[in-house]
């Protein structure tokens, strides 16, 4: 069984090579190790506050957070890369130049373009289930939030909408925080931050609307190598 201790010290690394370290010496199955990783990843996204309370200060962006965004780059891209959605397969290349910034550690840039790529697949998400417009013919940020989050927490059985069996975590459960933040950055509020945990959020929350629109799918993703499919970062 893994401690409390041992998941704090991977807590508190900030680099792959001090978690590899407590891993081979505490002799972490692959079991343990993944346990860990998901709790760290937890707490890594969780606490998160609004922008008039969020103090750049306590919070840092985790090499494993960074390390889950790598993971789930190759599938999303080749899927928006091949999909015959048309507006899906438009965000490919802002989403690449997004991740490079994202892993440059760029966060201004990464963001921006970061969001933009959310908000397009949520617009497209909103269309592809016929989701009235406001009276100006756009979506508003409160409605795409609320389908993200309903879309989210359940998925369709036998053409029936039923509860996820899977725990939607901290996502959602900050959701609200995180457009918050959306919406003091893209409206030029005083309380605008960029920084790398920010970035992280926003590049986690394209992940999650991915495994919202991945359930709508045209064509399955082709799971090549990364390097085969994106500059290499």
């Amino acid at each position: 069984m893994v401690t409390e201790e041992t998941i704090g010290a991977i807590f508190d690394c900030d680099d792959i090579g001090s978690i590899i370290e407590i891993v081979e010496r505490e002799q972490l199955s692959q079991e343990e190790t993944d346990e860990v990783a998901n709790e760290v990843f937890r707490r890594a996204i969780s606490n998160f506050e609004s922008p008039a309370n969020y103090t750049p200060e306590d919070y840092f962006s985790h090499p494993l957070v960074k390390m889950a965004v790598k993971k789930e780059t190759t599938e999303l891209y080749s899927y928006l890369n091949a999909t015959n959605y048309d507006h899906l397969n438009s965000l490919a290349d802002r989403y690449e130049t997004g991740l490079r910034a994202y892993m440059n550690e760029e966060p201004e840039l990464a963001v921006f373009i970061l969001l933009s790529v959310q908000d397009g697949m949520m617009t497209w998400l909103c269309r592809h289930l016929n989701v009235d417009t406001d009276e100006h013919g756009y979506y508003s940020i409160d409605r795409k939030k609320s389908i993200l989050a309903e879309e989210y927490r359940t998925e369709v059985v036998d053409g029936e909408r039923i509860e996820s069996p899977f725990d939607t975590g901290d996502v959602v459960q900050n959701l609200d925080a995180i457009y918050d933040h959306r919406n003091e950055i893209m409206h030029g509020g005083p309380n605008a931050t960029f920084d790398m945990n920010i970035a992280s959020v926003c590049a986690l929350l394209i992940i999650a609307t991915f495994e919202v629109i991945f359930e709508y799918r045209d064509i399955e993703p082709v799971r090549i190598p990364k390097e085969m499919m994106m500059p290499d970062f």
